[in-house]
């Protein structure tokens, strides 16, 4: 090869190379593309059946958002709006690892007009069904729920509310009124884990609940 097809060649290389390059531009870290829900951007941890539509992500799948919370040792609060199928559930996991790994993960699963709700933590679990009997599970369900990650004496503190008032006394569930949480979680972002599942809203700011 003489030099000018050699220097043309090595020149055409470095072209490809930067058009590759160039059309990764819009993956994250893992080489997964962020997508958008309620303007916060997530990534597919597990692909399923999910669908993601302009105003929603459904279908069977989990994701975690980009924007990490603001340290383990934190309180959070998430405001959810979906619907289930028959069977179906969502799974809200706070203070995990970017893969949802070792966080408290929150288990809402609808049978018939019955929402039961589990809260899981470091292997174990508690049900906190019963403070749920008045969520009628066939239509779309409001939720507020406040992660307290930073209170350990009774694992994190849970409360969550259906209305628009977030004083203690109006939460439908109290995790201190129950015994207490299960665990904590280790980590410092969240995520969706959806199974026959419709998630309209799902965003995160700053708890609802303090303590006086």
């Amino acid at each position: 090869m003489n030099r000018m097809m050699k220097t043309f060649y090595q020149t055409g290389m470095v072209f490809f190379f930067l058009i590759v390059l160039g059309a990764c531009g819009g993956d994250d870290d893992n080489g997964s593309t962020t997508l958008s829900l309620d303007g916060a951007g997530y990534v597919v941890i597990t692909p399923g059946s999910l669908q993601h539509n302009s105003d929603n992500v459904a279908g069977s799948g989990s994701i975690v958002f980009n924007d990490p919370l603001s340290g383990v040792a934190t309180k959070h609060s998430y405001a959810l709006n979906f619907t289930l199928a028959d069977g179906g559930s969502l799974t809200l996991v706070s203070h995990s690892s970017n893969q949802l790994a070792n966080g408290i993960n929150i288990v809402m699963t609808r049978s018939g007009a019955v929402l039961s709700v589990l809260i899981q933590a470091g292997g174990n679990q508690t049900d906190a069904s019963p403070s749920f009997t008045d969520v009628d599970a066939t239509q779309p369900i409001g939720l507020q729920i406040d992660v307290h990650n930073d209170e350990t004496d009774q694992g994190a503190h849970l409360l969550a509310w259906t209305g628009q008032s977030f004083d203690e006394g109006d939460a439908i569930f109290n995790s201190e009124d129950t015994g207490g949480s299960p665990g904590n979680g280790s980590g410092s972002f969240w995520g969706l884990i959806l199974q026959n599942a419709t998630v309209n809203t799902a965003e995160v700011g700053d708890a609802k609940f303090v303590e006086p």
